[in-house]
């Protein structure tokens, strides 16, 4: 772990980069999760991983959104993130200043899992 937290925290001063994907947020080290620059985010349902997955945002998460006919006021993220659809993911940056949602592409591979 320590190698990994060194160079994460070093390594922008080289111009270096990596990326890191989970499906446990809230158990990446804390140097990791403050300096990510770029989050994709697909559909999260553990309440520590939301929580972990918005402290990660480069920008506030909207106060409300609606999806349908339905506004939502309360726990906004958690629920806008439980409520992506299959091939949806938020996108958060540091060069922007909101949460994009964006549609990812079907995988051109074959896989045993769903046929997303």
């Amino acid at each position: 772990n320590e190698p990994l937290r060194k160079y994460v925290n070093e390594g922008r001063n080289l111009g270096l980069s990596i990326v890191v994907a989970t499906q446990n947020p809230s158990g990446l080290d804390p140097s990791i999760r403050r300096n990510a620059d770029v989050l994709v985010v697909h559909s999260i349902s553990m309440r520590d991983d939301l929580a972990a997955t918005e402290g990660m945002l480069n920008t506030l998460a909207p106060d409300s959104f609606e999806f349908g006919h339905e506004s939502v006021s309360s726990r906004v993220f958690e629920q806008f993130v439980r409520s992506l659809p299959l091939g949806y993911a938020l996108l958060s940056n540091d060069m922007a200043n909101r949460v994009f949602v964006t549609k990812i592409r079907p995988r051109l591979t074959i896989h045993g899992g769903l046929e997303y």
